[in-house]
């Protein structure tokens, strides 16, 4: 498998391949069948990294096994790149960002990064929030979520009229992950999902909006 990634002003690149042109001029993923490039490419597919309307990069694949060449694994590859990218200019996006009281920059930037995602690609990821108005129980569930976090699961906290917010992120993962990941809370600390201390509730990262609101958090705070 030959795969490249290259900066769009690379020497290497030969910006007058038809399917690097069609990349750069639609901005999106452009494959060898595709009817509209002619068939002389040196490439099978040529997958722009697009960052702020812009391409800043190309994934240009020319060899392939041809059971790999599916568009399931090509999307695959154009979520990856487009978000460890960000990662990359994380630092100036983070700073373009309206400040949030509630959500620390971090968090937030990884809501804005999954929910692009998701209408770039309909990949989805899961938000839960809990809520309580004891202290010891947020410090349980507190020191339960950082034992257990994933490499990639993130978690925020903050005080909305006496009550604990708590919010976790679970990057690329349905609600299914998440209701485990709250099944296994639940029983180790040995709580009650009826106990009226705790409130919880699930999102995906398409009800962003909804999540903000159940979290207390303001258009004008995030």
């Amino acid at each position: 498998m030959s795969l490249t990634l290259s900066s769009v002003w690379s020497r290497s690149i030969n910006n007058s391949d038809p399917m690097i042109k069609m990349a750069l001029m639609k901005k999106t993923p452009i494959y060898v069948s595709s009817e509209k490039v002619e068939n002389n490419s040196n490439y099978l597919a040529v997958i722009p990294v697009v960052s702020e309307s812009h391409v800043k990069a190309m994934l240009l694949i020319k060899k392939m096994p041809f059971m790999a060449f599916n568009k399931d694994n090509l999307i695959s590859i154009s979520i990856i790149i487009a978000y460890f990218l960000e990662e990359i200019e994380k630092g100036g996006l983070i700073s373009s960002l309206p400040y949030s009281a509630l959500v620390d920059d971090d968090f937030y930037f990884e809501l804005q990064r999954l929910e692009k995602i998701y209408s770039e690609f309909e990949v989805n990821s899961t938000i839960l929030i809990i809520k309580t108005p004891d202290e010891l129980y947020a410090h349980r569930i507190d020191e339960f979520i950082q034992e257990n976090l994933r490499s990639l699961d993130m978690v925020t906290r903050h005080t909305m009229h006496d009550l604990k917010v708590i919010g976790m992120l679970f990057p690329f993962a349905d609600q299914a992950s998440a209701k485990g990941f709250l099944t296994r809370l639940f029983k180790l600390l040995k709580l009650d999902t009826e106990d009226e201390k705790i409130e919880f509730s699930l999102f995906d990262i398409s009800e962003l909006q909804i999540a903000k609101e159940y979290a207390g958090i303001k258009s004008n705070d995030a």
